[in-house]
């Protein structure tokens, strides 16, 4: 270790001291003790829980710390997914196996590796969500999941001209599905662009 840490913080616990988490942690978290007034921690489920995420994500989205769509997202996702199957769970019950439950329900539902990893972090954020609140004293372990990269087609140099010349060319045009549907609405009918 480096002999200037161990100067400058003489009375810093060892890694190793097992005395450490009794003295940082203590038994009930204050940020916990708000909880026991309206509810027992005992009772907070997994939708409570991201219930309470989802406030704070959206204390974020006002702070412009991350866009409303992402937000939006997070809150589809959720309710899609991840609550029908474990929402009614108590969130101090929370374990690797759900986790897992979670991974292999996506999986029979024929989502790639990359959704399903996109999922678990969700999961992973609502349950440190947990943590930070004081309603869990720790997240569980969570799978890991391979995601296998699929990238998308990108346009090579000569296409991505044609299509910078072609936007030009049409700049300050209707869009002509645009045209049709003004043209429909004056006379009655409805428009057949696609």
């Amino acid at each position: 270790m480096d002999t200037n840490v161990i100067t400058l913080f003489p009375n810093a616990p060892a890694a190793n001291d097992s005395g450490f988490f009794g003295r940082t942690y203590p038994a009930v978290p204050p940020a916990a003790e708000k909880f026991k007034d309206g509810q027992n921690l005992l009772s907070i489920s997994v939708s409570d829980l991201s219930e309470k995420f989802m406030r704070a994500e959206a204390a974020r989205v006002q702070r412009g710390e991350i866009g409303r769509p992402t937000w939006q997202v997070m809150g589809n996702r959720l309710r899609a997914h991840v609550l029908p199957l474990l929402g009614d769970l108590p969130a101090q019950a929370f374990t690797t196996r759900d986790a897992q439950r979670l991974i292999d329900r996506l999986g029979d539902e024929g989502f790639t590796s990359t959704t399903i990893a996109q999922y678990l972090v969700l999961l992973r954020k609502v349950v440190m969500h947990g943590v930070h609140i004081g309603v869990l004293r720790e997240a569980p372990v969570f799978p890991k999941v391979k995601v296998r990269s699929r990238p998308r087609g990108s346009f090579s140099v000569a296409e991505y001209r044609a299509l910078i010349a072609a936007a030009r060319r049409l700049r300050g045009r209707s869009h002509p599905c645009s045209m049709h549907s003004r043209q429909a609405t004056a006379s009655g009918s409805r428009a057949n662009c696609w």
